[in-house]
């Protein structure tokens, strides 16, 4: 990788850490306690709390002694509440994370290692501690992301967008020839949900809220449900191969049922 443009200069430029939140309690306290542990120190943390009625606030206030934070609440989506959070930043550099995530000790010194001109580094992530771990492999992520911030200022997220934003976001950077350097040890850990049905509200939220982006930019072709059919076409052969065995196995049971009682009927006559 090409030394950061920081390194070269001897420079350290304050990283502005955005994190959007609404009833994150216990998700958040994880993220920030990560946070302390940083060996980078030049950075700032922005809360943009969407007026939480849970433990949220409460368990971020714990954290005001030992990170250099501020609190804004604001009514809003998570585009609007992640625009915000870049206008009020001071640093150089902005990273948008989300409160369930989790990050390394390194993160951010890599991330100021990785930063060249006009360039964005886009995490490397990986699932942590669910049954779902197998389900989910490492990837480049669109969020969380680190972005120069008169960069991002230029661009910003879609606020009609309460999901999917990080992907329409992303595509309008390729659009306007930003560069994406996507650096492997910028490793953040993403929560997965840790029950099905907490899994399937996840999931159901997300399909109906790509639908609406679909719809909302026009797009004909959707390019993350291709996978999901051949999903649907698995399960579809598999309830119907599940449906077939049991009806099979009740039939046996059954035949076995009025087997026996025929016997017993007969030698009671």
């Amino acid at each position: 990788m090409v030394m950061s443009q920081y390194l070269r200069k001897g420079k350290t430029p304050m990283i502005s850490v955005v994190i959007p939140t609404y009833n994150e309690e216990k998700d958040i306290g994880d993220l920030l306690e990560s946070l302390t542990k940083q060996k980078f120190k030049n950075f700032e943390v922005i809360i943009v709390d969407n007026y939480s009625n849970d433990r949220t606030i409460e368990i971020v206030s714990r954290f005001k002694g030992r990170l250099n934070m501020r609190i804004y609440k604001i009514k809003s989506n998570v585009s609007k509440a992640r625009n915000f959070g870049a206008e009020k930043s001071r640093g150089k550099i902005i990273v948008f994370l989300d409160a369930d995530n989790i990050v390394k000790e390194d993160y951010l010194f890599n991330i100021y290692k990785s930063f060249e001109p006009d360039a964005v580094c886009s995490a490397y992530y990986g699932w942590k501690k669910t049954i779902f771990n197998k389900l989910h492999k490492e990837g480049i992520s669109d969020i969380p992301f680190a972005i120069k911030r008169d960069k991002f200022l230029k661009v910003k997220f879609d606020e009609s967008l309460s999901a999917f934003e990080d992907y329409d976001f992303a595509k309008r950077l390729d659009e306007l020839g930003y560069v994406k350097v996507a650096n492997r040890k910028c490793l953040v850990f993403h929560k997965n949900p840790d029950k099905i049905y907490t899994l399937f509200k996840q999931q159901k939220k997300w399909g109906e809220e790509y639908y609406r982006y679909l719809k909302y930019h026009n797009e004909k072709t959707p390019p993350f449900l291709l996978p999901f059919l051949f999903f649907l076409i698995f399960i579809k052969k598999l309830a119907f191969a599940y449906g077939y065995l049991s009806a099979g196995i009740r039939d046996i049971i059954n035949l076995r049922r009025n087997s026996k009682y025929a016997k017993k009927t007969s030698f009671d006559n």
